[in-house]
């Protein structure tokens, strides 16, 4: 009996034991199978905004008495963007990569208030009184994305903080005649004063009191004799001590580029050298040559465009006037080692119905053009005028896109006089411009259009 009850509950135990494997069993069998997918779903992918064009404007560029802005139009004349700016900004514009097309115009937007100043009792500050207006308004075509565009000063470029530290008497004896003469440090120009002769090469003695600043203790003298040579000299006095040099002293530059000019023209010369830590500018620098326009004193038919090899870079600005038109030349870095003066552009205005329809023939061969037009109202340029001038440059070869003027501007300044402006002149560019360049080289002709 006892074997018998061992029997029936090891039957149960096992049966129990038996049944709870089976459930085990049942349920690994019916969990569902976990397949990894081969396509994960991921994340949407974020698309951020990139920079489409950067605008620098030089800290030098006066401000004060403007209102400035920027207009970024695209190739298809949509307004994309405006902002206003001051001097030494820099701007950026960002949109989605796929919103913005390849090329792009920008367009420059002042307005100009000049003043006089008021007549002055000793009192202080000066007082200044409002006698005009002018609106300045210049497209460029054909940027890209990811220019980086500048906006320079026409304002000198010189330290604002000269600390004179001293001046003494230079006399230079034994001179055969001065056609031109200029004094300067790396700073460029000092005050100094001469009259140039006019013909003749008798010996003459010249005497300049020269202010000495911190900073610039060397100085460069250049002279353009009455024999039409071009010497310098190169000299430091730290101790400010009155000095006397004899012309036989100084010397031929290093290398020369003659240059003939055509007769009954005009011309101006503008050589500065920059050390190769100095950064270029459009009037600093030593000045190697600096013959304004219309020096009736000079009148030779060949000039010579000079340089000193102390320097690493260099500014050549040439600008000649004839009857016709004008020939401008300017080139940043190395030296010039040639300039073809351009013959007459024979420049033929086809269309000036309106600004956006403007169109011309020329024989000259031009990579890129820039037509001005201007409406002139009031007594300019002694009081109460308002000048409207709008421009646009266009690459040859490229869509001109003139754009809009967004309304805020438009109503901002409502005394604008864009539906009165007349063509007023014409700039062909025979070479390429690098926007992306601070200071960019520029070779092209001037026409006036009335």
């Amino acid at each position: 009996m006892k074997v018998l009850k061992f029997a029936y509950l090891s039957f149960i135990i096992f049966s129990f034991f038996n049944c709870s494997k089976n459930e085990e069993t049942k349920e690994s069998i019916i969990q569902p199978e976990v397949i990894e997918s081969e396509n994960p779903v991921s994340s949407p992918e974020i698309i951020e905004e990139e920079v489409y064009l950067t605008v620098n404007i030089d800290a030098n560029k006066n401000t004060i008495d403007s209102e400035d802005w920027i207009i970024i139009h695209d190739d298809n004349n949509n307004l994309v963007d405006y902002k206003s700016y001051d001097s030494g900004d820099e701007i950026t514009f960002s949109a989605y990569p796929d919103s913005i097309t390849s090329s792009l115009s920008i367009t420059e937007f002042s307005q100009v208030i000049d003043y006089v100043n008021d007549l002055n009792d000793g009192t202080t500050p000066q007082t200044r009184s409002e006698i005009g207006k002018k609106y300045k308004i210049s497209t460029t075509n054909g940027l890209k994305k990811g220019d980086v565009f500048h906006i320079n000063s026409t304002v000198l470029n010189e330290p604002q903080n000269r600390t004179k530290i001293g001046e003494f008497n230079i006399t230079i004896e034994d001179i055969p005649q001065i056609k031109n003469l200029n004094i300067s440090t790396k700073n460029g120009v000092i005050p100094y004063g001469y009259s140039p002769s006019w013909e003749g090469n008798e010996l003459i003695d010249y005497t300049e009191r020269l202010i000495q600043n911190e900073g610039e203790q060397e100085y460069l003298i250049s002279i353009l004799d009455g024999n039409y040579a071009n010497k310098y000299f190169l000299f430091s006095n730290p101790e400010n001590q009155d000095l006397t040099i004899n012309y036989s002293e100084f010397k031929l530059f290093d290398s020369t580029l003659e240059v003939e000019v055509p007769v009954n023209s005009n011309y101006l010369i503008n050589i500065g050298g920059f050390d190769i830590d100095e950064s270029f500018n459009y009037f600093g620098g030593f000045n190697l040559l600096d013959i304004p326009l219309n020096s009736d004193n000079i009148n030779s038919n060949f000039i010579s465009l000079s340089y000193l090899s102390k320097f690493s870079n260099y500014r050549t600005r040439f600008i000649l006037e004839t009857s016709d038109y004008s020939y401008y030349k300017t080139q940043f870095g190395s030296r010039l080692d040639k300039l073809i003066i351009p013959k007459n552009p024979n420049f033929v205005i086809n269309n000036e119905s309106s600004f956006e329809n403007f169109r011309f023939s020329t024989t000259s061969d031009f990579t890129s053009s820039i037509y001005t037009w201007r409406h002139i109202e009031g007594n300019y340029p002694f009081g109460n005028y308002n000048i409207t001038t709008r421009s646009i440059e266009t690459p040859k070869n490229t869509k001109k896109i003139v754009g809009s003027i967004p309304l805020e501007i438009l109503e901002k300044y409502p005394d604008m006089n864009l539906d009165k402006i007349k063509p007023y002149k014409t700039f062909l560019n025979l070479q390429d411009i690098n926007y992306n360049e601070t200071y960019p080289s520029m070779d092209g002709i001037l026409i006036y259009n009335n």
